[in-house]
């Protein structure tokens, strides 16, 4: 075949077509596919995550909305010096920069009573040593009540208005917790010769 005829007439306009489809299909088509693969990512889309420190879960979760991005509540806890139901945690951190629609999760302040495992102090611990315990815990502590016990300076119960405490329940540490101590005196009872056979009715 003459190599002048890919060049004039009827096959030349064939073999340029070709030429062009081909040409299409290596730069054009790759092209096409990478403009809309960036637009899908967003590729090269930048948004900074705010700063929600101390900020209402509510209001942070609006401005997370307005931004673009979404708060997620993953996590409460007790911290000093946020109010119940602020964020105190941010995942994402503040000031990065995220894709549109990314995730921020956070950890808010638990709402209602802080409360802790109670600690196993009765009948183990002198009143000393569960006012240290109980303090560093948070507890507020009422004035001891002593109690009739041979066991001087024990722990004999705690209780929380009526309520006896027990090792390993969960307990508000808002509501004051009173130690009864034993006093070192044995509780009076009746001595067994005190009685006699006239005192026993037999039928």
């Amino acid at each position: 075949m003459d190599i002048k005829s890919y060049f004039n007439g009827q096959k030349a306009r064939v073999f340029w077509i070709n030429v062009g489809l081909m040409v299409a299909v290596l730069i054009i088509v790759p092209v096409i596919t990478l403009y809309y693969i960036d637009h899908y990512t967003h590729h090269g889309e930048r948004i900074e995550v705010p700063n929600l420190d101390g900020m209402d879960e509510e209001d942070a979760q609006d401005m997370l909305a307005e931004s673009g991005l979404i708060g997620v509540v993953n996590d409460s806890t007790i911290k000093e010096g946020y109010k119940p139901g602020t964020v105190c945690f941010q995942t994402p951190k503040a000031g990065s920069f995220v894709k549109d629609g990314r995730k921020v999760y956070l950890t808010i302040i638990r709402i209602g009573e802080a409360k802790v495992s109670f600690p196993n102090v009765a009948g183990y611990s002198t009143a000393n040593e569960a006012h240290q315990i109980l303090s560093n815990l948070g507890f507020t502590l009422n004035e001891d009540m002593m109690v009739e016990s041979p066991d001087k300076g024990l722990v004999i119960s705690v209780y929380q208005g009526s309520r006896m405490l027990k090792a390993g329940e969960m307990v508000s540490t808002k509501r004051p917790i009173t130690l009864h101590v034993g006093s070192g005196n044995d509780i009076d009872t009746l001595a067994t010769n005190d009685f006699t056979d006239d005192d026993i009715d037999i039928e």
